[in-house]
């Protein structure tokens, strides 16, 4: 019973608490670029109407850095204005790349109506870089940022700063402003919420824990049958990524990955029409014989729904293969051992 409970706490409590928080960071990413962009763009007007007097509100601004100065400040500039930022104690966000390996720009747009495993892999599932600005090294001149938070206006000079309402959202990005919402809405989420901080110290917790009591049993060879177990829950990690249950491994992170994709497709469909000028949106969703364009099929609320169906499904399916193979290797694991000890 113990031996139960060390690996359930080890291989799945703690990763689980993980993949519950990583899960919660990121859908709060997503919020809040969505509203970020819902500021106020800060324009020359803006910036100059305010006379003298020190001023500050929520804004946001679209632009490319500039300069970084040696005291946390950075310098960033758009076609209107050029304003500053204190970036002490800020952490920012890299987005992947929007450029494919050939060198050419990836088309955010045409891909979210191109449909098909083929729309998967066009669209990566990289997520975003955080990194504290205090362990940044280097940024190029000229990379994309949106930057927003409170903006502190003082004789028509702006400077952001962290404000009692938290922290600025800072994110570098290469590639075209139009797609930015749909690249940060699409990004924002991790791989494989299982794998997280946690995750690796608590592997290497349990099979440290695995390989401890398996010595101590195995210098009794009356613990022959606790010996055996607690070398099992030392190679648990290793087991889904054994022959033949190799397979069922691929096939559960291909599907996951399906998953993901129309998680993500759910979380564009969802995004609020005033962001594109009111017009209506379009997606795709997988459909059981491959994929399907749901373009006129409905609101973009109704193919939200249906995405968010289907990705239930697949993740539910790549769980089902991930256990079955898994259960496969531990039953020839188990008999390899009884044979050995």
């Amino acid at each position: 019973m113990g031996l139960a409970l060390a690996a359930v706490f080890f291989y799945l409590f703690i990763p689980g608490l993980g993949a519950f928080f990583i899960r919660s960071r990121w859908r709060g990413f997503r919020k809040s670029v969505i509203a970020a962009l819902e500021y106020p763009e800060i324009t020359y007007k803006a910036l100059h109407s305010r006379g003298e007097m020190a001023e500050s509100g929520h804004y946001h601004f679209l632009g490319v850095l500039e300069a970084i100065q040696e005291d946390d400040v950075i310098w960033l500039r758009n076609d209107e204005v050029a304003l500053s930022a204190d970036m002490k104690g800020q952490k920012v966000f890299l987005l992947p790349s929007q450029t494919v390996s050939g060198g050419e720009p990836r088309d955010f747009a045409a891909a979210d109506t191109s449909g098909g495993e083929d729309e998967a892999s066009f669209l990566s599932d990289e997520t975003p870089q955080v990194v504290a600005w205090g362990k940044v090294r280097s940024l190029p001149e000229g990379i994309h940022v949106l930057l927003a938070g409170t903006l502190h206006i003082t004789d028509r000079k702006g400077r952001f700063r962290s404000g009692k309402k938290g922290e600025l959202l800072v994110i570098f990005y290469d590639g075209d402003n139009a797609s930015l919402l749909k690249r940060a809405v699409w990004h924002g989420r991790q791989r494989n919420e299982y794998w997280n901080p946690f995750t690796g110290v608590s592997l290497a917790a349990g099979f440290l824990t695995g390989m401890s009591l398996s010595y101590f049993f195995l210098s009794t060879p009356i613990n022959r049958i606790p010996a055996i177990l607690s070398i099992i829950i030392s190679l648990i990690p290793l087991i889904p990524v054994l022959p033949p249950g190799m397979v069922f491994f691929v096939l559960y992170r291909r599907l996951w990955r399906r998953g993901r994709f129309l998680r993500a497709q759910r979380d564009i469909l969802k995004l609020p029409r005033r962001q594109f000028g009111n017009k209506p949106q379009t997606g795709v969703c997988a459909g059981s014989g491959g994929s399907a364009v749901l373009d006129g099929c409905g609101p973009p609320d109704m193919l939200a729904v249906r995405c968010e169906k289907q990705a239930v499904r697949f993740e539910l399916l790549s769980l089902v293969l991930f256990l079955t193979g898994f259960a496969g290797n531990l039953y020839l694991v188990l008999r390899g051992l009884a044979l050995l000890i």
